[in-house]
């Protein structure tokens, strides 16, 4: 990782202010002067305490970042100064914030392999449980659709059993009507014969039949 710092006089910039702690040999820092340093030998100055900066001369304008200011999360601070002459000039300070790396020191350990055998052990279970509960659903699914279909078929068997059982029953009552029809004058003689008594049928206003009966009177022929 190579920080950018452009410096026009004594004002100086990061174009990145964000490093990851924990790393080793990895950031360096590059500088870019405008003409009002022409001609001095530069050297860079970081510290994350002012009481102990560490300048380290730059090679074409750049420098490495000691790994020792990177261990941990903070504040880093940079600048850069030129020697020439006899005279100095010096830049201000600019502020780079370090963030937690993933290799930062003080950091657990990784896991052994044990672990990571065990963890993929319990994904592959997972999965398989997961597809076995899975197949489990679309059997049940699949024998309550059967089962939802039989119902229906049988619903359907009943209801035409139940439209022909009323079919006949109503062709049974017309063939009934027309017998009674008729044997209808012989069944008032024989009932009247047996019950000695004179029977008699009106129509009412609603089609159907009154049964009046009366009393032999003696000496009467039926």
């Amino acid at each position: 990782m190579t920080l950018e710092f452009t410096v026009n006089g004594a004002e100086i910039r990061a174009r990145e202010r964000r490093l990851a702690s924990g790393g080793a040999g990895t950031a360096r820092a590059r500088f870019s002067f405008d003409g009002a340093w022409e001609g001095y030998a530069k050297t860079a100055v970081f510290f994350r305490d002012a009481k102990s900066p560490v300048r380290i001369p730059l090679e074409r304008d750049e420098a490495p970042i000691p790994d020792a200011l990177l261990a941990e999360p903070g504040l880093l601070y940079a600048g850069v100064f030129g020697t020439r002459e006899g005279r100095t000039a010096t830049s201000a300070l600019t502020a780079v914030e370090v963030l937690r790396g993933a290799a930062e020191r003080g950091l657990p350990p990784p896991p052994e392999a044990s672990v990571y055998a065990a963890l993929a052990e319990a994904v592959q279970r997972t999965r398989e449980e997961s597809e076995a509960l899975a197949a489990s659903l679309l059997r049940e699914t699949a024998a309550f659709e059967e089962r939802l279909s039989a119902g229906e078929e049988k619903r359907k068997k009943s209801e035409a059993l139940r439209e022909q059982a009323e079919a006949e029953r109503a062709a049974a009552f017309g063939e009934r009507r027309v017998v009674s029809r008729e044997r209808f004058d012989a069944l008032v003689r024989a009932l009247e014969e047996r019950l000695g008594i004179r029977v008699r049928f009106e129509r009412t206003a609603e089609g159907g039949c009154l049964c009046l009966t009366e009393e032999k009177k003696e000496g009467e022929r039926i």
